[in-house]
């Protein structure tokens, strides 16, 4: 038997069974065995669902009366200290919203064996690469790059736990296992997965861990509110072209989509080709509403219309803190992906031999000025390149082979050096054509730079001693893409005596 197991938080153990009989399920039978109270809900009379394609041949077949059907089912244990819930069909998005995030992954560090992993997707922060899934062969140890944070695993089960649960399973915010074994005997089954929730991790696994404080949910959602009214670039749109349920993935191809408010009618409702934040802000003034009020239809061709909440679209990575909003939900990352994280900026160096350690107050173009007539740097701030999309500046000063992206400001506001650093960089590897050539065709570069200038009491010797996780990330992006052109990398730092 297969079965998709959720951890359910006992708290919201009522709101998920309300949830269940709004969604027209009903209470089928109960039973009190080994322990555990039973509960099996199941939908009698599910809606009909039309099939979006067949309304291209309603000229050749009679399609007007064909639907379908789609049973499902839910089957609760709980007891004084844990809930869970075996979902069947559909059932497994209205889990989502009760269960334990991240309680599958949490699982697998404990009878997963890291040297099989068959399937893994993650996000990954700070380059172009958002999310990815990557397939294995059989015996791949786990491999995880530097700023992923692991989202799902499908591995081999360790030889000691596979009587107890199988040989194979699936992780995420719940548990996929197939098992010769009768429902009568789930209870031992879940009696297996408490004992090993207690042990000790075989593995680090880096990733995020839902936060669950309501005056720290409330506070970031405070915060969070404050940046959207001022049109902060730092929140964006998530460009996640899948999502997961449990451990099932969801993968989106809207062709358009539909705003509306709670609370609102269908001539306040408007639809857009593309999904961006400015046009959602917009809708919200023109209607006067409370940003998190809005609803977004997602319509597509190959599935029935859905519709999400406007957070659960938006992502938000804190700039100070170890925390991101992502799916509507805020989360921080674990010890596990911090420390990755630490070790491998920590690998950029910081050149201490710099002949401007300490400077007065002044602005990035001056600066510059000083070190070219000074120092004997070559001047190129100012000095844009363009191409047929863009006009950029590639870096501000060059010495000895050595090119400098120069830039002023607080750490934690910096980071979006590392971006004009890596779209210079990637313009270099693709070999982008400039209005005089290709770019810097015959410019040899054995060092990239990044020189800032910022006000600090107390000296970076090295970077993990940053706070902001941005920054970290995409000096870390930057660095592996200097190694992969086989440039060299490091920072260099001027301290601003106010």
């Amino acid at each position: 038997m297969k079965a998709n197991i959720f951890k359910i938080n006992l708290e919201s153990l009522d709101g998920f069974k309300n949830k269940l009989l709004d969604v027209k399920m009903s209470s089928v039978f109960t039973k009190n065995m080994n322990g555990w109270k039973t509960e099996f809900f199941f939908s009698n009379n599910p809606d009909e669902i039309e099939l979006p394609w067949l309304k291209y041949f309603k000229d050749d077949i009679k399609t007007q009366h064909i639907r379908n059907k789609m049973y499902f089912g839910v089957f609760i244990w709980s007891n004084l200290e844990n809930c869970f819930a075996v979902t069947y069909g559909k059932s497994h998005h209205y889990a989502k919203a009760f269960c334990e995030l991240g309680f599958g992954l949490n699982l697998a560090t404990k009878i997963a064996d890291s040297k099989d992993i068959r399937q893994k997707s993650a996000r990954r922060f700070g380059g172009s690469n958002t999310r990815s899934i990557n397939s294995y062969q059989r015996k791949t140890l786990l491999d995880i790059s530097v700023s992923e944070s692991v989202d799902y695993l499908s591995a081999k089960i360790s030889e000691d736990k596979v009587k107890q649960f199988s040989k194979q399973a699936k992780f995420g915010d719940s548990l996929l296992i197939t098992k010769d074994i009768n429902w009568l005997d789930f209870g031992e089954l879940l009696n297996h997965i408490v004992e090993c929730l207690t042990e000790t991790s075989k593995f680090d696994l880096p990733k995020v861990n839902h936060i669950k404080d309501e005056e720290i949910i409330e506070k970031l959602h405070n915060e969070l509110k404050l940046l959207l009214d001022s049109d902060d670039l730092s929140v964006n749109i998530s460009e996640d072209t899948y999502s997961i349920i449990g451990v099932d993935f969801n993968f989106s191809n809207a062709d358009k989509y539909q705003l509306s408010f709670k609370g609102g009618c269908k001539s306040n409702s408007q639809q857009i080709d593309s999904l961006d934040l400015p046009s959602i802000i917009n809708f919200a003034k023109l209607n006067d509403v409370d940003l998190f009020d809005i609803k977004i239809d997602f319509y597509t061709e190959t599935r029935p219309t859905y519709r999400k909440d406007f957070k659960t679209i938006i992502e938000y990575l804190h700039p100070t803190e170890k925390i991101i909003l992502q799916d509507g939900k805020w989360f921080e990352f674990n010890e596990e992906y911090v420390n990755q994280l630490n070790t491998f900026v920590d690998m950029i160096q910081i050149n201490p031999n710099n002949e401007m350690a300490e400077i007065k107050k002044m602005v990035e173009s001056d600066f510059s000025k000083l070190l070219s007539n000074q120092h004997g740097y070559n001047l190129y701030d100012k000095t844009f390149a363009s191409t047929q999309k863009h006009l950029f500046e590639a870096w501000d000063l060059e010495k000895d082979e050595t090119v400098y992206a120069v830039k002023f400001g607080s750490v934690q506001k910096l980071s979006y050096v590392f971006d004009q650093a890596i779209n210079t960089l990637n313009l270099l590897t693709n070999k982008v054509k400039t209005e005089k050539g290709l770019f810097y065709e015959n410019f040899k570069i054995k060092k990239f730079c990044i020189w800032l200038g910022i006000s600090r009491k107390t000296k970076l010797n090295n970077l993990s001693s940053v706070k902001s996780l941005i920054f970290k990330q995409k000096a870390v992006e930057w660095h592996k893409i200097c190694k992969n052109l086989s440039i060299d990398s490091e920072i260099k730092i001027s301290y601003i005596i106010e």
